[in-house]
């Protein structure tokens, strides 16, 4: 028994077991942290196999592919970069950095990337497809065409890739009616991509269809306003028609792309036509001062691949033409290092030569011009055979080699090729190419193979037509 004012023996033990306010209050606050580590742990479970399976990257990867259909090419690689961040070996990122090298014809990138996605565990049909569209893009359609006209007749989602493709190795061997099929078809079938017109306008361009080619690059920008190839290119017409200050318009719109350097020279070369130097002028200098991989990349968002070091000569002729032959010297040398058969600015240096008073030097330079001129005589000739009996294979053969000596490369490779649209086993043409190619094997590995397979194709052609 306790004393008065005390506590019974029961009161005394469950006041012993109540905890202190302080734990009571504490309890539901420790819970709390325990629930929040909790749901932080299962956040970051989730999110790593997220990362893992890919499923972060698959916002980038849209991304990639709404600036590949703008062909903005810097954004695109800009959001593949995230999107492998956001994921690990992911097939689908390394497939899509492929598609990307393809879209620029960067063939070696495209191929080491292939590789990663195979090492990654791609659908090998997926890695197979955009080896096929690399190859009938080039033109190297004679071991490919069958399998790419089965997966066109397959593969509906994918037909615009596959028509674009196919359609750009058409051209590319001279096959043009067959080309301007495959484009009608995707035309009828995607009536809101601007890509197809502005593939036939090419092709009419081309064939110096003036009219025809205005008309569908129009077409082009009448689907989509913003699709700067085909203002670039209808600038060109324009241009070629002696419309300057239509053309001027045309290539001011074309300022607004991400990359304008490409429209800049053609505005400048525009307004000099119109008899504007002192305003191309500052235009010309701008690009020439700009790094040399952002010009490249601005013609490949317009799908152009010049030749010719188009600013240089542009600017050296500028200057030639204003006697500031100082001025003109180095940057016509520059145009003529980047491409020798550049015959306008060979014909510039030789003046600008003559004006600096060097003589020998400019002696030569002008031997040079009436060489590849008198040389180029020839041409009009084999022309006119052509024109008349389009199936003369020899006067395609001897044009083809004529101009890939004295003209353009380009040109040249296209005549050859074009001999392939009536005779796919024609020797010599696969000849001069394996010749061409072999000459150049340094430059480009695939040039090699190239090479080999049309040495292979000129001997069986050969023991074909050797009687037994």
């Amino acid at each position: 028994m306790y004393g008065q004012g005390g506590m019974s023996k029961r009161q005394f033990r469950g006041q012993e077991r109540t905890p202190p306010k302080s734990q009571i209050e504490a309890a539901p606050s420790a819970f709390r942290q325990r629930r929040f580590w909790i749901l932080i742990g299962c956040l970051g479970a989730l999110l790593v196999g997220l990362w893992y399976f890919g499923s972060l990257a698959a916002l980038p990867r849209i991304m990639v592919e709404r600036s590949l259909a703008a062909r903005d090419f810097e954004s695109a690689w800009r959001w593949t970069d995230v999107a492998d961040w956001l994921s690990y070996r992911n097939p689908a990122n390394a497939l899509l950095t492929a598609r990307i090298a393809r879209s620029e014809g960067d063939a070696e990138r495209m191929r080491r990337e292939l590789k990663r996605a195979t090492q990654w565990g791609a659908d090998p049909q997926a890695v197979r497809r955009e080896q096929l569209l690399a190859m009938a893009q080039s033109g190297q359609l004679d071991e490919i065409e069958s399998e790419l006209m089965q997966w066109l007749g397959q593969s509906a989602a994918e037909t615009d890739e596959i028509s674009d493709a196919y359609a750009n190795g058409l051209a590319a061997q001279g096959r043009f009616d067959e080309a301007l099929g495959v484009l009608e078809a995707w035309r009828k079938d995607f009536p809101a991509d601007p890509r197809p017109d502005h593939r036939i306008g090419r092709i009419q361009e081309h064939q110096q269809r003036y009219d025809e080619a205005e008309a569908h690059y129009r077409g082009s920008l009448n689907r989509q306003s913003n699709y700067y190839p085909s203002r670039y290119s209808l600038g060109r017409v324009l241009l070629n028609q002696r419309r300057a200050d239509e053309a001027v318009e045309q290539f001011r719109q074309c300022l607004d792309m991400p990359l304008p350097l490409a429209a800049q020279i053609q505005l400048a070369t525009a307004l000099k036509a119109q008899g504007k130097a002192d305003e191309a002028r500052p235009w010309l200098k701008q690009v020439l001062a700009a790094p040399p991989g952002k010009l490249a990349a601005s013609y490949r968002a317009l799908e152009e691949q010049p030749e010719l070091f188009v600013a240089a000569a542009e600017y050296g002729r500028l200057e030639a033409d204003a006697g500031n032959f100082q001025e003109a010297r180095p940057w016509l040398e520059a145009a003529l290092k980047a491409n020798p058969l550049d015959l306008m600015s060979r014909y510039a240096l030789a003046v600008t030569l003559r004006g600096l008073r060097l003589k020998p030097e400019a002696d030569e330079q002008f031997a040079r011009v009436n060489a590849s001129r008198e040389a180029m005589g020839a041409a009009g000739e084999l022309n006119a055979r052509i024109k008349r009996n389009p199936e003369d294979l020899q006067a395609r053969l001897n044009l083809g080699k004529l101009i890939l000596t004295h003209e353009s490369e380009r040109s040249g490779l296209y005549w050859i090729r074009s001999i392939f649209a009536y005779d796919p086993d024609y020797g010599p043409a696969h000849e001069a190419l394996a010749e061409y190619f072999q000459s150049r094997a340094d430059q480009d590995p695939s040039y090699a193979r190239l090479a080999a397979q049309h040495r292979s194709r000129a001997r069986a052609a050969h023991q074909n037509a050797t009687p037994p």
